[in-house]
């Protein structure tokens, strides 16, 4: 339902960084079912204070965007570390799997 893209904070805003933006799909933006869904999809993601979750900077619209704007973790995506193990014809490792699940669940917490 939404893009997401790496930006760079501005200077103005202290030292810049990279962040993460998620914004809704401007084909989405019509239907106010998937707006408020994305809508609370920010409410819960700005309530979330874990390690093993990205934090939220900000949230809100700019002109017909709306936008979440994330901490940016550089790493793997948990689906390109498992297609990467199933091309390689392996299963996931019991202790990774653990691992990634466990961190899941704390952020769940």
């Amino acid at each position: 339902m939404g893009d997401v893209c790496l930006a760079r904070t501005l200077a103005g805003s202290g030292l810049p960084r990279l962040v993460a933006v998620k914004r809704l799909r401007r084909d989405h933006a019509a239907s106010e079912e998937v707006v408020e869904r994305f809508r609370h999809e920010a409410r819960i993601a700005v309530s979330i204070d874990c390690e093993n979750v990205a934090k939220v900077f900000d949230v809100g619209v700019a002109g017909p965007d709306h936008y979440i704007v994330m901490e940016y973790i550089l790493g793997w995506a948990l689906g390109d570390v498992v297609r990467a193990f199933r091309s390689a014809g392996r299963p996931v490792p019991i202790d990774v799997a653990t691992r990634l699940i466990d961190g899941a669940l704390s952020g769940l917490h």
